[in-house]
């Protein structure tokens, strides 16, 4: 995960002033009272509403937060944002980031999660090394 927070923190830097903001609104809408820390209960509230299901499990919350104090911080949402943004999978049987190889259904690899009844349908079919 510490390569992912790298290259979220450069991902960021060269990102135009139009795509900055809109990762300070992504956290914003998290940080709803304004004081910096985002809480399991409101990372996991703005996942759902924004769709991002596979990510919305206290595992993955906590492989985010660098420092390991409970909560993420502005960094740390840089980070998730990078990851949602570059399209990065979460494996189906771990419910883990995908950081390295992963495998998936040659059929499942195209299709759209949001074209199916459930969101769930979609992940099991992209798994890591370590599920096997």
């Amino acid at each position: 995960m510490e390569e992912k927070r790298e290259t979220a923190q450069v991902y960021y830097k060269a990102m135009p002033k139009k795509a900055r903001k809109l990762a300070k609104e992504f956290f914003k809408k998290m940080d709803d009272n304004g004081d910096t820390k985002v809480s399991l209960i409101k990372f996991a509230g703005l996942m759902g509403e924004e769709g991002y299901e596979a990510m919305n499990n206290p595992t993955f919350f906590k492989e985010i937060i660098k420092n390991k104090n409970g909560e993420l911080d502005f960094d740390d949402v840089k980070t998730l944002y990078y990851i949602i943004q570059s399209g990065r999978p979460m494996c189906g049987c771990s419910r883990k980031l995908i950081v390295g190889m992963n495998f998936t259904c040659v059929k499942c690899f195209s299709c759209d999660p949001k074209s199916l009844s459930s969101p769930y349908l979609f992940w099991p079919w992209k798994v890591c090394s370590q599920a096997f």
